[in-house]
């Protein structure tokens, strides 16, 4: 029963996290956006830096679900789930989160 609330625990937290990297991924490109009473060299900047750190958001994610792609073929190898429970609680990690 631990190894199960484990499993749902380490899925639900992988969710959040690139749920998480996706949002502020596209915050910070928000924030690059943004209007503000700066010159056009302070503006651009500010724009750049939006923009590479938006970057630095979507390398994470695609990091993290490389790393984590074999979580769920691990865990249904039989190593304290059954394929049935591993299935029905499947967290498809590769699939876009578009929920924050």
């Amino acid at each position: 029963m631990r190894w199960n609330e484990e499993v749902l625990l380490l899925r639900e937290e992988m969710r959040r996290v690139l749920t998480f990297l996706e949002w502020r991924a596209s915050w910070w490109v928000g924030q690059a956006g943004r209007e503000s009473l700066v010159s056009p060299a302070h503006a651009e900047g500010l724009q750049a830096y939006g923009h590479r750190q938006a970057s630095v958001q979507r390398a994470l994610l695609v990091s993290f679900k490389s790393k984590w792609c074999q979580v769920n073929e691990y865990i249904s190898s039989g190593k304290g789930m059954s394929d049935a429970e591993a299935d029905a609680q499947d967290v498809d990690i590769d699939s876009d989160n578009e929920t924050a």
